[in-house]
């Protein structure tokens, strides 16, 4: 079993920060008004990743770029959306990641996909925008277990093809 390193993932001003946005429009980010998280958004993506990729199992060990640990395999991430956003006057929760899964000796990109996650949502308050992006989140995070899975078995696969 491999060891991964989840390092948070980069993102725009607005995303680095514990403001819950919304885009009015699409050329528009604002924040819900009195409306934080704990932490910034990008602190809390990678903690969600880290303990579903824990809970899952399929890695030996689940890191962050905090611990000086060792990790066969680098998770890297841009964070472009995470927020309520109306489109044609319509809220949805919009959740976008831009994934590399990464060899740390190397510096090869194993992997790379780009994750989006869009879901109507029925009452824009904030408490139904908390609960639509932890679902949304939840989705992503399966996907992402998923995908890393598969992307790290074809990289097995050829390097037990390759002649030595």
């Amino acid at each position: 079993q491999l060891s991964l390193r989840i390092t948070t993932p980069d993102a725009s001003y607005a995303l680095q920060t514990p403001r819950i946005m919304v885009s009015p429009d699409e050329n528009t980010i604002n924040s819900y008004e009195g409306a934080r998280w704990s932490d910034p958004n990008t602190a809390l993506m990678r903690e969600h990743l880290i303990q579903a990729f824990q809970q899952d199992g399929s890695f030996r060990t689940v890191s962050n770029e905090s611990h000086a640990l060792q990790a066969d395999v680098h998770l890297y991430s841009d964070l472009r959306q995470f927020q309520t956003r109306y489109v044609d006057g319509v809220p949805e929760i919009a959740v976008t990641l831009d994934a590399k899964l990464v060899d740390p000796t190397t510096r090869q990109v194993i992997a790379a996909r780009h994750f989006q996650l869009t879901r109507e949502l029925d009452n824009p308050e904030v408490p139904a925008v908390v609960a639509g992006l932890g679902a949304a989140s939840d989705e992503l995070a399966r996907e992402l277990i998923s995908w890393s899975r598969s992307s790290l078995a074809k990289m097995d696969a050829v390097r037990l093809q390759q002649p030595e």
